[in-house]
């Protein structure tokens, strides 16, 4: 019986497959607008390299299928999320419960869309409030007032005016539920990266899940990688607990290989299409922190060093005409249409196209030989992008 571990990144999807005695590695492009697509090709040049017939002779003789992704990370990164909707006590709009103004405002919900309520509200004041936001084009609603107080009252309304075989129901995120910290600002930054992150992981999970079962038998149930280290069933995922589920168990990785040669201290660097993240191994364990951030968004749970930045090889550059300087990110190109150098159709300039000009990547031995870049189009996507201008 097999063991399968899919990554999916923001450029490329990786598959490791092993039977306990020999492993067998596949890389593919990720698809953004599908990422089954992608998830199935790894599978399918998995089948085949190991010699099945088909995907679905393949997965009768597979017991464990885990997928970790930095799809939760690059919806941050790329600030691809839904339009949310916050509702807070009264007080706390810029600070969400923190000393200052929060890192979230402006980046995960924008400020006109954070409304403010007195702690003895009204039920026709909420609904106000509500309707403003949904005028606005707000998709998901988080909720957390302080303490948690009568957040339930609140899903009440929003349930009754809205209920879920309305085409006009909106999804609700109630703090108190999704994060039992007892920190106010904790429990609001978690809940709005969850309800930030939730549809794109959720889409993608379930229609792979759906398409291994019915389609090709899978017995099993698929397994989301967390950020914790472990793994679980996708319905008992929470969508925060796959951001940089990829890049943490590489940290674990690395402590693997950092015990097994004996070094006590390792930087572990992780430089994808998207992100590039960097960890620390100390004394062969994962370094830990007693406080977690994402992006710089502060929460109050431990969890592994990962610092994370927007730039990978697919990153975008572009010239700054009025300020004469370059923009880098945090747009990347993705596998698809991807680099300029790729010559599918892009014609951004990407870092990958400026590392084959330096000479840097070998046009011929790209992906192991299976694509040849275009130095023509990465000099044509520099110089009408960033040169001339």
């Amino acid at each position: 019986m097999y063991t399968i571990d899919v990554d999916v990144g923001g450029t490329l999807t990786d598959g490791v497959f092993s039977n306990g005695e020999e492993i067998t590695e596949v890389k593919v492009d990720t698809t953004p607008h599908d990422l089954t697509v992608c998830l199935f090709d790894c599978l399918n040049q998995g089948a085949s390299k190991l010699g099945f017939a088909n995907l679905k002779e393949f997965m009768s003789n597979v017991n464990v299928l885990r997928w970790s992704s930095t799809i939760t990370t690059n919806v941050l990164a790329e600030r691809m999320g839904p339009k949310l909707g916050l509702i807070v006590t009264k007080g706390n709009k810029k600070s969400l419960y923190t000393r200052n103004t929060s890192p979230a405002v402006g980046f995960i919900v924008d400020e006109k869309d954070i409304l403010e309520i007195e702690e003895d509200f009204h039920e026709e004041e909420v609904l106000q409030l509500l309707r403003e936001l949904l005028k606005r084009g707000v998709r998901r609603l988080v909720l957390s007032l302080k303490k948690g107080r009568k957040e339930d009252v609140i899903k009440n309304l929003v349930e009754k005016q809205y209920p879920n075989h309305y085409l006009g129901s909106i999804p609700i995120v109630v703090g108190s539920e999704i994060c039992k910290h007892p920190e106010d600002a904790t429990r609001t930054h978690y809940s709005l990266i969850d309800a930030y992150t939730h549809d794109p992981l959720a889409i993608s999970l379930f229609k792979a899940e759906d398409q291994l079962k019915f389609e090709y038998g899978f017995r099993e149930n698929l397994l989301v990688d967390l950020n914790s280290g472990g793994s679980c069933r996708i319905s008992k995922a929470k969508a925060i607990d796959t951001v940089e589920s990829g890049p943490v168990l590489g940290i674990y990785g690395s402590s693997y290989f950092a015990k097994k040669y004996k070094f006590e201290k390792v930087c572990s660097l992780d430089i994808g299409g998207t992100t590039t993240k960097f960890g620390i191994v100390k004394n062969y364990k994962p370094l830990n922190l007693p406080k977690a951030d994402f992006f710089k968004i502060p929460l109050n749970i431990p969890s592994i060093l990962l610092r994370s930045l927007s730039i990978g090889g697919g990153t975008i550059i572009k010239a700054n005409e009025k300020a004469k300087d370059i923009i880098i990110g945090p747009e990347s190109m993705g596998g698809y249409p991807g680099p300029a150098s790729y010559d599918l159709g892009g014609t951004e300039a990407t870092i990958t196209d400026a590392l084959l000009i330096l000479g840097f990547i070998n046009p011929e031995n790209f992906l192991a030989g299976k694509r040849k870049l275009s130095v023509s189009k990465a000099r044509d996507s520099i110089e009408s992008n960033i040169s001339n201008p």
